[in-house]
């Protein structure tokens, strides 16, 4: 059969070196991409399985972001707060130091020197309340702040707040006071300011907690996703390198085939001339 050549084509030689090529052109591609899966046609559950992981895992990356930028806004009340105690603290503690003292030492240098001292922690406590804030021109301390996040794909909402009503309420009340009247009243204003300030601390505190964990979960989410995602379409490239020189060996052999099978058609060829 010199003009058709089956001998090349029917028995399988040809159509063995178009089925090794494939394979050897897929390994390429599997080890230059270093994915197994990057197509549909390479494995359809994988790739389609992949694709939804690789969605989940960017959606929790972004919430455990968006979550911590914007609990920025938690830890500066949190922060203002805390400075809030400070000073109010340190006020009820010179309105107790200058009760203390005799009549004569308040009207003295040290009365003088705690007056002085009183007057301009109650403007840092005034600038503290009125004028934290970021971004903003109000405060963080005043009035009531909330703010909503999404916690989950599913769209599940967390609402977490502070009342800035109560901590400024109580700021104020300790700036009504001089020195004078507060220790009159053995600086009961001030404690009762720092008991009502310690209880809304504690809601900051808590919900700082909260966020805390949550762009914890995120990120422990995210990275479980990941390494689902990396599992499923990662290539081994041992395995790979393996087939590629297998199906190489295989496509030599079948090209020596066709070689052969040439050969043997232009030994008939001869017995013409």
């Amino acid at each position: 059969r010199i003009n058709s050549n089956f001998a090349a084509i029917s028995d399988g030689a040809l159509r063995s070196q178009h089925s090794y090529q494939n394979k050897m052109g897929k390994a390429i591609t599997r080890v230059s991409t270093g994915k197994r899966v990057n197509r549909a046609s390479d494995d359809v559950v994988a790739y389609n399985a992949s694709k939804r992981i690789k969605a989940d895992a960017v959606g929790y990356s972004a919430l455990g972001q968006t979550i911590q930028n914007s609990s920025v806004y938690l830890n500066a009340a949190d922060t203002a707060t805390a400075q809030v105690v400070d000073t109010v603290t340190a006020l009820r503690e010179k309105a107790l130091a200058y009760g203390a003292l005799s009549e004569t030492d308040q009207q003295g240098a040290a009365g003088i020197a705690l007056n002085t001292e009183y007057d301009a922690l109650r403007s840092e406590l005034s600038g503290l309340v009125t004028n934290f804030a970021i971004s903003t021109n109000s405060s963080l301390l005043q009035g009531s702040n909330s703010y909503t996040f999404a916690v989950d794909l599913a769209g599940t909402n967390y609402v977490t707040g502070w009342d800035g009503t109560n901590i400024t309420g109580a700021a104020n009340a300790v700036l009504g006071d001089d020195i004078v009247t507060a220790a009159g009243s053995g600086a009961a204003t001030a404690k009762s300011a720092l008991d009502s300030i310690a209880s809304e601390h504690a809601n900051i505190g808590a919900d700082v907690g909260i966020l805390e964990t949550l762009t914890e979960y995120f990120e422990n989410m995210a990275a479980i996703q990941d390494e689902a995602y990396s599992d499923l379409t990662e290539v081994d490239m041992a395995k790979e390198m393996t087939a590629y020189v297998k199906n190489n060996i295989y496509s030599q052999a079948s090209q020596a085939m066709i070689a052969q099978a040439n050969q043997s058609l232009a030994q008939v060829l001869n017995l013409l001339q």
